[in-house]
């Protein structure tokens, strides 16, 4: 059994087909085909069934695709650590999320221009940014989300902290000293990225509500969450412990006392070689400054 045959075998589940596998993985399809079938036999168990146009795993291979996932973390990991910490910092092609930096701590500012070369690309939402290091168009993104998966890429979770509901100052629910994820029901939500990506948790909770989410506006810039926020009865945007310091004018800011709903900064990034001992020493840089 051989890494590349696992690594195979997880993109082979993920994307269902084993030519889109071949893809994510800059191989061919016959070698994809191979992998598989010398894991089977090795294994003495089918992984697969053809449905149709799609690759769909048996019981035996959905067990075998959680093993292979953890060892291939676990060998990714062991790189990271193994990476000589002594090394300079080497300069990265880095992306950050809108929100990321959201009134962070200017020291986190200048880290990050310490580690980023002049490329660095700035204001994108979450997902914008997790698309480009799946596309090794960066080697790492600082993002903010809600917890949650990063298919095809690595991530480390280097901070948490509370959400807060903002609402206008003349809210019924302003005066709650916190809220819950039922609270949120009543919410018109104003956010400023994709729901479905950035805010996930949160959304999966409210469906068990019956939330609707057709009453959920994205908006492009804080300026216009707070005109909306001040204009629509029953609106409010979920936001960081920044606005719960220094809350804008005419505004009330709740602390949701769920920690599903805690906010993360995650570094994703490639597997690169080159820059792992600098993805490792800027998240520990990072976490020393966040917490």
């Amino acid at each position: 059994m051989e890494v590349s045959q696992l690594r195979y075998l997880v993109a082979a589940a993920r994307e269902r087909s084993f030519s889109k596998a071949a893809d994510c993985c800059f191989t061919t399809r016959q070698a994809v085909s191979r992998a598989i079938r010398d894991l089977e036999a090795e294994l003495k168990v089918p992984l697969f069934d053809k449905m149709g146009n799609s690759m769909l795993l048996t019981p035996a291979g959905e067990i075998a695709v959680q093993h292979a996932q953890t060892i291939l973390d676990a060998i990714e990991s062991m790189k990271i650590l193994c990476s000589s910490q002594e090394a300079a910092p080497s300069r990265m092609r880095m992306a950050v999320s809108l929100n990321a930096f959201s009134g962070a701590l200017a020291g986190v500012v200048s880290l990050v221009d310490e580690y980023a070369t002049t490329d660095r690309i700035l204001e994108l939402s979450c997902k914008e940014c997790y698309e480009h290091v799946r596309s090794r168009d960066v080697d790492v993104a600082i993002v903010t989300a809600m917890e949650r998966d990063f298919p095809d890429c690595l991530s480390i979770d280097v901070a948490s902290s509370a959400a807060y509901l903002l609402v206008d100052e003349r809210s019924r629910l302003a005066g709650l000293p916190h809220c819950s994820v039922a609270d949120l029901r009543e919410v018109n939500m104003i956010l400023m990225s994709d729901p479905a990506f950035q805010y996930e948790p949160m959304f999966a909770l409210l469906g068990s509500f019956g939330f609707d989410e057709s009453s959920v506006s994205v908006v492009p810039s804080q300026s216009s969450m707070l005109h909306l926020i001040k204009r629509i009865e029953r609106a409010g945007a979920i936001v960081t412990n920044t606005y719960y310091a220094n809350p804008p004018r005419g505004t009330a800011v709740i602390p949701i006392i769920d920690p599903r709903l805690n906010w993360h900064t995650y570094m994703l990034y490639t597997t690169n070689p080159e820059t792992y001992a600098s993805v490792n020493n800027l998240a520990k840089r990072m976490r020393a400054l966040l917490s």
